[in-house]
């Protein structure tokens, strides 16, 4: 089963998997960002994109490991990664979940203060690419990123991933 933790940058996503892969002790956490790293890193610079979801060959990647580890793994695996276009959405979670994957798709949703609060804890500013994608990231929320949405503005980290763990039971 693969358990995808969507919201904005700062919604609390790796927080939410952290606390997760240590309550279930067979879970695995994939990050899709090491996988956009190292596409970016083996093209040249001129050909580098802001957003390394921008790459077709990180999307299909990402579902191709995810596949293979659906297929292969015994465990949970945990996928924090913020996808806010719907096109991405449909080629990545929503393509997983057309070849008979079972993905609990979760969007963590809080308000633009919150989440700016949060980035700025993490030593980022204002000026920085979590920061810059913030409006466009809220704006997706409940329109064209679908899932089930769990509020994370008044709720501590914990309470967060007991929610999202009473989710996995309610859904598998």
């Amino acid at each position: 089963m693969i358990i995808w933790i969507n919201g904005a940058y700062g919604a609390g996503k790796t927080t939410t998997a952290e606390l997760l892969r240590e309550k279930l002790p067979d879970s695995f956490l994939f990050d899709p960002e090491d996988i956009g790293t190292g596409i970016r890193d083996a093209k040249p610079a001129c050909l580098w994109k802001d957003d390394f979801q921008d790459y077709p060959s990180w999307r299909e990647t990402v579902c191709c490991l995810l596949r293979e580890l659906h297929e292969t793994y015994e465990g949970t695996i945990l996928v924090p990664m913020t996808v806010a276009r719907p096109e991405y959405l449909e080629e990545t979670v929503l393509r997983l979940e057309r070849e008979g994957v079972p993905i609990l798709h979760v969007v963590l949703l809080a308000g633009a203060e919150r989440i700016m609060e949060r980035i700025r804890q993490r030593g980022e500013d204002e000026n920085s690419w979590c920061a810059r994608q913030l409006e466009r990231c809220v704006a997706a929320r409940g329109h064209t990123v679908r899932g089930v949405e769990i509020e994370t503005d008044s709720r501590s980290p914990e309470a967060v991933a007991e929610e999202v763990l009473r989710r996995i039971k309610s859904s598998f």
